[in-house]
């Protein structure tokens, strides 16, 4: 957690390790270290660093939650049939491994990429799919961030209520949060939702 308040520190703690790492040929060690090299770039949105060193990652050992965040790398550069690619090989393997904590999470940005290239049945069918399940599990903040992104599919397709309903939930429930950090993307989303929804009834206070 703390490679988050400060990147340049934990950037600098693991390349060290790295290096050891490497000095004593431990492949598990080294995956590691580029993994979260490229989840410190990730997080920064330097995404084509992020992809050096997830893929350098996954060349020293293969491991979902890198071929995952490679995906969503991918997808933040508009490679679509890239993030496509590992986002299939991320899911057969969370599914292999039972993982279904990885495998829903996975399912969640596959239906945003499909957002993004405006396929909008697949689209809706992951973030639905997620929704449903993360329901059954009654967890509250586990919805904050698939209801934001559905939201944009009921705004895509001009079903505006629902839009409003799916970002306010979104919105309220992250802004009531009083455990876990702040999760800004959700609230980003939800917000550009909802004006875009309140604009579309003319409603411009809102």
């Amino acid at each position: 957690l703390s490679s988050w308040n400060n990147p340049a520190k934990g950037t600098q703690y693991f390349l060290s390790a790295l290096d050891i790492y490497q000095s004593i040929g431990d492949e598990n060690g080294v995956a590691v270290c580029y993994m979260q090299l490229g989840l410190i770039s990730y997080m920064l949105q330097y995404y084509t660093d992020a992809l050096k060193n997830l893929n350098l990652s996954i060349k020293a050992k293969e491991t979902p939650v890198a071929v995952y965040l490679a995906a969503l790398s991918y997808t933040e550069l508009d490679s679509f049939k890239l993030a496509k690619q590992y986002f299939s090989k991320s899911i057969a393997s969370y599914i292999h491994n039972g993982d279904s904590s990885g495998l829903y999470e996975s399912y969640m940005y596959l239906g945003r990429l499909h957002l993004k290239t405006e396929v909008l049945d697949s689209a809706f069918h992951y973030l639905n799919s997620v929704v449903k399940r993360n329901l059954r599990l009654n967890d509250h903040l586990s919805l904050i961030r698939p209801y934001a992104f559905i939201s944009e599919y009921y705004l895509k397709i001009n079903d505006v209520d629902k839009a409003i309903f799916f970002a306010e939930r979104s919105f309220e429930s992250e802004q009531n949060r009083k455990t876990g950090s702040t999760d800004e993307i959700s609230s980003i989303q939800s917000a550009k939702v909802l004006s875009e929804a309140y604009a579309k009834f003319g409603n411009y206070k809102n």
